[in-house]
């Protein structure tokens, strides 16, 4: 079990990836950003 002084960053973390999966930015995003925005869901959804 992760502890609760862990889990706050992470979900800030997490929320911010999917805005910015969401919304995306003022151009496409690169083969780069979109790999570390897959990384971070995906490592977020591990925790659960």
């Amino acid at each position: 079990m992760i502890s609760h002084d862990l889990r706050s960053p992470i979900n800030v973390a997490q929320g911010r990836a999917a805005l910015l999966a969401e919304q995306g930015t003022s151009s496409a995003p690169s083969t780069s950003e979109s790999l570390r925005l897959t990384a971070i869901q995906h490592s977020r959804s591990r925790q659960r």
